[in-house]
């Protein structure tokens, strides 16, 4: 099974599950202003970490919570010219469908529900309805198509043209036959992973896959904050990855940050997608980026790695030891 999700992440895949949401109709309201506010949980909230902070660079006022958060907490900080986003693949998390009742209760109805299948219980608690497009439902497809949805819902926002996803997937095919050529050695004792902005989402991605398909203990960390003491508990069997950041700022950072792993008595792994220059320590692999689609090509190059692992510890990818397809909130 794990072999069969990794030979379907290709850039075909991809394309198709963008053009299973072309038919994606949205309510009036969402054109009057007011913020995104994207609840999820586990994968879907990590892709909602990454698409908005994609889409706040674009000028759209968007925001990802989980929505545990708002198990007992006030409804008081979604506006009512604010729009809800509620996302779960199954549409059956039992954290999204509280949430959404509480809404109803509030008189809160800019409400949607972005789901895998139609008539879920998640959907008939909202407003309206987006469908993921997704044909192979694992949790690698359904954190890029959520990606997916929400960037057509930005662009619809700002009344921006759709952008052309052809770099993107072409930079994931491309990304995972990297990955095939990282993987060697046994798993490491334990993982952290560091990204920044958008690549925060990549980062609590990657770290949820290496727990649930791997069986490897991993942290996610934004770089500057793994500086503030966490580093100090590194050790020689373990492996911290770091996700190079783009631009000027995040390049200074991350170039001493990659200096200084590369230091340390343990595995490091530095991943980035832009050449190296000015006498720089070349990265450990280079990913094409995806200019589109906020750091897809980054989680899909550490994706051979992770089922790898997870078939040396002999796990069939979706059979769970202690957790359900359908999360129980708290009592």
């Amino acid at each position: 099974m794990s072999r069969y999700d990794v030979a379907n992440l290709t850039g075909e895949a991809v394309r198709t599950t963008w053009q299973g949401q072309a038919g994606t109709t949205y309510p009036g309201w969402l054109y009057s202003g007011g913020a995104l506010r994207v609840f999820g949980m586990g994968g879907s909230h990590n892709a909602a970490v990454a698409a908005t902070s994609r889409l706040r660079r674009e000028g759209v006022d968007a925001r990802a919570e989980l929505a545990s958060e708002y198990h007992r907490a006030s409804l008081d900080r979604i506006g009512p010219a604010d729009t809800a986003v509620l996302i779960s693949t199954s549409g059956e998390s039992v954290e999204l469908i509280e949430l959404a009742e509480r809404m109803r209760a509030a008189g809160l109805h800019r409400t949607i529900a972005v789901v895998g299948e139609s008539a879920t219980p998640l959907a008939a608690l909202t407003s309206h309805e987006i469908l993921l497009g997704l044909e192979h439902p694992s949790p690698i497809d359904s954190y890029i198509a959520t990606v997916m949805a929400l960037v057509r819902m930005g662009a619809a926002t700002r009344g921006a043209p759709l952008p052309d996803i052809a770099a993107d997937a072409d930079a994931v095919e491309r990304a995972v036959a990297s990955g095939r050529r990282l993987i060697a050695g046994v798993p490491a004792s334990s993982v952290d992973v560091l990204g920044r902005g958008h690549l925060l989402g990549v980062a609590q991605q990657v770290t949820l896959l290496l727990r649930e398909i791997s069986r490897v203990p991993s942290t996610s960390w934004d770089p500057n904050n793994f500086r503030h003491g966490p580093m100090e508990s590194i050790q020689p069997d373990q492996l911290t990855i770091l996700l190079r950041g783009p631009g000027d700022v995040s390049r200074a950072a991350d170039k001493a940050l990659a200096r200084d792993l590369r230091t340390i008595p343990q595995r490091s792994l530095i991943l980035g997608n832009e050449a190296v220059t000015g006498g720089e320590t070349p990265d450990d692999l280079t990913v094409p980026p995806s200019p589109s689609l906020a750091g897809v090509s980054e989680l899909a190059a550490l994706i051979p790695l992770i089922y790898q692992w997870g078939e040396h510890a002999g796990v069939e990818p979706g059979v769970f030891r202690y957790t359900r397809v359908t999360i129980t909130a708290e009592a």
